[in-house]
């Protein structure tokens, strides 16, 4: 299962250029086996990040209720493997899915705070990798985390001010983010790109991500320009 594959990467990875990396650590020798993602799982990412990436704000609502099922799916799949059964991960998986899915209907505008919250985490993480790499000062990676966290603050509370610009960031970053590591698994299934591409990933992750996204989010902006997003909101009190 894709998403629990997912879920249960080394937490110790201190950057996607890690998780990047640990997706194929089995498979640096020529005979390596196959990669954790395969051709289909590689393409279905692409596929899915070119949906995000390019009509996220169009079909925005959906994709929040796929993300939120995606997330219920890995919580339930990990709760389930505490269990002897078998075939409880699959069943709490799914059950995890259909609860968490149905709850961010109901809760679109909070749903999409918490994913805008995660994208400014990403964008955090993304900037102070650059700053890093364009400087050559190392010392500079000890504010990762605080910057992700302000920058995470900041976008999840712009969410309740500015609506549309939240859904085409996170939209855009999500699928700038699954194209590449799609992307990047694709390619590393062929034993003499995984050396040189791993170097790449490893120090461009970053502007990889971050180029994408920009490009994303401009079409978006320009495709969506005059159009309102709508999140369900209360009504007032009759009277």
């Amino acid at each position: 299962m894709m998403l629990a594959q997912v879920y249960n990467m080394p937490s110790q990875a201190a950057s996607p250029a890690a998780l990047i990396q640990s997706l194929h650590l089995a498979g640096s020798e020529a005979s390596a086996s196959a990669p954790t993602f395969g051709v289909i799982e590689s393409l279905l990412l692409v596929g899915l990040g070119v949906v995000f990436l390019l009509w996220g704000f169009k079909y925005f609502k959906i994709l929040v209720v796929v993300n939120a099922a995606a997330v219920g799916g890995c919580a339930g799949y990990a709760l389930g493997t505490v269990s002897q059964s078998q075939s409880m991960p699959i069943l709490l998986a799914v059950a995890g899915a259909l609860v968490i899915g149905a709850l961010a209907w109901p809760l679109l505008r909070w749903a999409v705070a918490l994913l805008g919250a995660v994208s400014g985490l990403i964008i955090g993480l993304v900037i102070c990798d650059i700053v890093v790499n364009v400087s050559g000062d190392a010392s500079l990676a000890n504010y990762h985390w605080p910057m992700a966290l302000v920058c995470m603050t900041a976008l999840g509370m712009l969410t309740f001010i500015s609506f549309n610009p939240v859904v085409m960031i996170f939209t855009s970053i999500q699928g700038a983010s699954m194209i590449v590591l799609g992307a990047v698994s694709l390619l590393m299934s062929y034993a003499g790109l995984q050396a040189s591409l791993r170097l790449a990933v490893e120090h461009n992750w970053a502007v990889f991500v971050a180029c994408l996204a920009l490009v994303g989010f401009v079409l978006q902006h320009a495709k969506g320009h005059g159009k309102k997003a709508s999140a369900p909101a209360a009504k007032p009190a009759a009277g």
